[in-house]
């Protein structure tokens, strides 16, 4: 019959027969990449060679079950374990307390009233018109500023305050001396005052120092010159000799001072002023 066409499959090989004849072609593809491994299947049983299974190292379920019959089992020491009836003994009782749900839906159901608040300031509304205060017109013209008052301390006169009836820094010391000591009928007069202590002190002649250094004496030739000899003068005239008891006399001796009455040495001065020093009240510390 024209136009007939058949194949058949001789494993991977697919044979065509049409009215063009028979082709032929091996479909089978090249080995593909390794797969990966299938999970572990179960385990085989071993066949005696009598075609018969191996038992050998199998359990039967008889021996199994008295295997575990024959298992004593030791009762197990629980006393440090709670029980749970001994478990929910330990929850305290909450009966009395509010949950949280509970507390949260009560406030939520609270009724707030609405608070008239006409008349109020609010804290804003406060900041605001102290912000507002205009200070412009204020009169502070009869007061004084802080310069100002600085400025009229600064420029006080007191060359001519009259002080009669004060006591200076010196009575008011004096006067502290004499109420510590008790001693207000004691009489000073043989004593120097600090003043007039101090007045002796830079009276004081101060002793020489030692003497200094020769000076630089010139040398001929560099720091100065012989000038040329002049001509000799004329021969003048002989000079008068004066005559004693007419041009002049013989004075008489002079007196000479003595030390300790007309003059004193500088270690003399010195040893005065450190015996005045000496001399002079120490004030003790006592306590009142």
């Amino acid at each position: 019959m024209a136009g007939t066409i058949t194949h058949s499959w001789n494993g991977t090989i697919l044979t065509i027969t049409s009215d063009s004849g028979t082709s032929s072609m091996d479909l089978k593809g090249g080995p593909g990449d390794i797969g990966p491994r299938g999970p572990q299947g179960p385990a085989g049983i071993i066949i005696n060679p009598d075609g018969t299974i191996n038992y050998n190292g199998y359990a039967t379920e008889q021996y199994v079950d008295d295997k575990i019959e024959a298992v004593k089992l030791e009762p197990a020491n629980l006393e440090n374990y709670y029980t749970k009836e001994g478990t929910l003994n330990l929850i305290p009782d909450t009966t009395g307390f509010a949950t949280k749900e509970y507390v949260d839906e009560t406030i939520a159901d609270i009724n707030i009233p609405d608070i008239d608040m006409t008349g109020y300031a609010t804290e804003a509304y406060v900041d605001e018109a102290i912000a507002a205060i205009d200070l412009s017109d204020v009169d502070l013209s009869n007061y004084y500023t802080k310069s100002e008052v600085d400025e009229a301390i600064a420029n006080i006169d007191i060359s001519n305050i009259d002080l009669t009836g004060y006591a200076t820094e010196e009575y008011v010391q004096l006067k502290i001396l004499e109420a510590q000591f008790n001693q207000s009928d004691i009489d000073l007069s043989l004593y120097y005052t600090k003043s007039e202590t101090d007045a002796l002190i830079r009276d004081i002649e101060l002793t020489p120092g030692p003497k200094g250094d020769d000076g630089y004496t010139p040398i001929k030739g560099v720091d100065y010159f012989d000038g040329k000899d002049g001509k000799n003068g004329a021969q003048g005239e002989p000079g008068y000799t004066p005559i004693k008891g007419v041009d002049y006399f013989d004075g008489e001796d002079g007196y000479t001072p003595v030390k300790g009455t007309d003059y004193w040495t500088d270690a003399d001065k010195a040893e005065m002023v450190q015996l005045v020093l000496e001399a002079l009240p120490v004030a003790e510390e006592d306590e009142f």
